[in-house]
């Protein structure tokens, strides 16, 4: 691929450049204001919430009013009650540790901030980000490992967890435990028959067997001990929808996920979803970018590039496409074209 050193191109790129800086300042902020709870605030009120936490990303991050506006929607209140009816939540469910696995309730207070989606990254890498706060203390429960969160029932979680519960129907393929919401609020449905969750943790195993799943007063779903890989190589065809939630976040989970959508083609009778596949996604937008980027600079930054990214380096040049407009240039920053990336990645 060949990329013109117009100045509308290199002046797009400054501007993408730019956008993903006040990605990388929210990203660094993001777990101090993520379960962050108003201080000497009585009772509860939304307009000061939002003026509170304006303040307080305004004054960290050095931006200004407008800047503020373009990366954060304006804060949701989360009604403690709506949230508490949530099918999961409403089971009665006790604590276990196994060995370096805890399965805990947690407590959520009035006026505490919790992130509610994943950032939505727009056409020029500026990503927005969606923020609640809970009008009323109320409960929900968490799987630690060790003292890291694995898997929680949150506002994020609910949220994130949405496209695939509507999707899924017939013989249903979940791979990854976790704390079983997602297989849970699969088997209330009337056209999903049956659910086989993968895991490959005995200790988490252990604690849905003997803590979760009796609750759940099902017969659609059974727990199986393997490896997800090598499970979806020889079944994967016996199922009608297949989803995958084996990392933590979006951070470590782009490896495997790159490995995973392959089997999309292997398998072109079953649907696949991801857990938070758009961000996983958006991540390697970001990537295609820091490769214009690369093709406008030093060989030795190219050199550089095509050292530590050689996957996407070798697939992108072999491209026979001359960008000469930041237009065409748009059509590669997509998902789509991200998604098609990571298929043609050996």
């Amino acid at each position: 691929m060949n990329i013109n050193s117009t100045m509308r191109n290199i002046k797009n790129l400054l501007s993408l450049k730019n956008n993903m800086r006040y990605s990388v300042l929210v990203s660094d902020l993001e777990l101090e204001f993520d379960g962050a709870r108003l201080e000497n605030v009585s009772g509860f009120d939304l307009a000061v919430a939002q003026e509170k936490f304006k303040e307080f990303v305004m004054f960290n991050l050095r931006i200004t009013d407008v800047e503020y506006y373009k990366l954060f929607e304006s804060i949701k209140e989360i009604d403690a009650k709506t949230f508490s009816k949530n099918p999961y939540l409403k089971l009665n469910l006790s604590e276990k540790k196994i060995g370096n696995f805890s399965f805990k309730k947690i407590h959520y207070g009035q006026n505490e901030f919790t992130i509610l989606d994943e950032p939505q990254q727009n056409f020029d890498l500026l990503r927005k980000y969606k923020l609640g706060v809970f009008n009323n203390p109320c409960d929900s429960y968490v799987l630690y490992e060790n003292d890291d969160v694995w898997m929680s029932v949150n506002p994020m979680e609910i949220e994130t967890s949405r496209k695939a519960i509507s999707n899924a129907s017939g013989n249903v393929l979940v791979l990854g435990c976790g704390i079983g919401y997602v297989p849970y609020m699969m088997s209330l449905k009337e056209n999903v028959k049956k659910i086989t969750i993968i895991e490959q943790s005995d200790e988490v195993i252990q604690i849905f067997k003997e803590v979760i799943l009796p609750e759940f007063h099902t017969d659609k779903i059974e727990i199986v001990k393997a490896d997800a890989f090598t499970y979806l190589d020889v079944s994967a065809e016996k199922y009608d929808y297949v989803y995958v939630d084996v990392w933590k976040d979006n951070v470590n989970g782009l490896e495997d996920y790159k490995f995973f959508v392959k089997y999309e083609d292997k398998f072109p009778n079953t649907k696949f979803d991801y857990w938070l596949e758009n961000s996983l996604l958006d991540t390697v937008i970001v990537n295609i970018y820091q490769y214009f980027s690369a093709k406008l600079g030093t060989e030795d930054y190219q050199r550089f590039f095509a050292t530590v990214s050689p996957d996407l380096w070798n697939v992108l040049e072999k491209i026979d496409d001359s960008i000469d407009r930041p237009d065409q240039m748009s059509y590669y920053l997509t998902r789509s074209f991200a998604k098609k990336v990571l298929k043609s990645i050996t």
